[in-house]
């Protein structure tokens, strides 16, 4: 009885040892995964624009280079707080050559915890083995990590979030494709989201006032120092919010101020769109921070141009002059 119970314990120990390597090889191989793409395809980009569902959403890199005559990638991923914005650049660093520009997504709600965006442990389970990656994770899920060892757990544990793009992966493999969905980083919003900002406002959470959390503002200031190491020239921004929600929130000129302290004590540019005329139009937004596919070609246009004509164009008159 003792030998088949220890038969049997072996067996699944080795199960799940080789589920583990088959998950993890079968994500691997899932190019529209962002994080599993960048470690395995060469990007070449000049320009890298990074953040949460704002910049993945709002920032077409093919509208950017027709207008600045730069290879662009948008790193920025759905629902990403600024540690998950790390690891990612981390890793994209790790695999890619450094851009010579990192623009890196911030506004005042960004740095509230309880009110948007949040740690995406499922996207760097593969990537455990780097200390980095294992360090961060275990900072910010520390009950995930505790039961990481366990060979499988660690993709099980966000189940819904890995099966089914394990698949994928597999298909992806199967069918020998190697270009993403969105093989320049950008997947604009869903045309049906454009009429979707009279729920958003109606919603009074969005509104309220924000607080301040220290580990958001850690892993910004992580973020920052991560790209300039690199040599990176990099910019803070903010894309423009549908003015008249502006008025409706609470203490975001305390908490823009706060994040322009972080970026001068980084001596990084912080940079606001917040005078645009498309800001005033309803068509281009569908929540107070996110704009429609229309409003994000116009944005996309209006990013090129201050690139081409406030970065560009000065570096160049400071060469002619040296």
């Amino acid at each position: 009885m003792l030998k088949r119970l220890l038969i049997l314990s072996l067996s699944i120990v080795v199960l799940f040892i080789v589920l583990d390597a088959c998950v993890k090889d079968l994500l691997l191989k899932n190019i529209n995964l962002k994080t599993c793409y960048i470690t395995n395809h060469k990007i070449e980009a000049d320009i890298v624009i990074h953040g949460p569902c704002e910049p993945e959403w709002m920032m077409d890199p093919a509208i950017i280079d027709s207008i600045v005559g730069s290879k662009t990638y948008n790193l920025g991923l759905n629902h990403s707080d600024f540690a998950d914005n790390y690891l990612s650049l981390y890793l994209y660093l790790k695999h890619q050559k450094a851009p010579k520009y990192f623009f890196l997504y911030a506004t005042p709600i960004s740095f509230d915890k309880n009110l948007a965006n949040t740690f995406n442990t499922y996207r760097f389970t593969p990537f455990l083995d780097d200390s980095v990656v294992a360090a961060t994770v275990s900072e910010m899920d520390p009950v995930f990590m505790r039961y990481s060892f366990i060979p499988f757990l660690k993709y099980a544990y966000y189940s819904d979030y890995t099966y089914l793009k394990a698949l994928q992966g597999g298909m992806y493999f199967l069918t020998k494709r190697e270009i993403p969905e969105h093989v320049n980083g950008y997947a604009p919003a869903l045309s049906s989201w454009n009429t979707a900002i009279s729920a958003y406002r109606s919603n009074t959470e969005y509104f309220k006032a924000m607080q301040w959390d220290s580990m958001r503002e850690k892993y910004f200031r992580k973020t920052i120092e991560l790209a300039l190491s690199r040599g990176c020239k990099v910019y803070v921004y903010e894309s423009p919010i549908y003015k008249p929600d502006e008025q409706l929130i609470q203490n975001r000129s305390e908490m823009l101020a706060k994040v322009k302290h972080v970026t001068d004590s980084c001596k990084v540019p912080f940079l606001i769109f917040d005078t645009l005329p498309m800001a005033e139009d309803r068509l281009n937004f569908f929540s107070t921070y996110n704009t429609t596919f229309r409003g994000s070609i116009e944005f996309s246009k209006v990013f090129g141009s201050y690139i081409k004509e406030h970065i560009y164009k000065s570096e160049q008159q400071i060469a002619t002059r040296q």
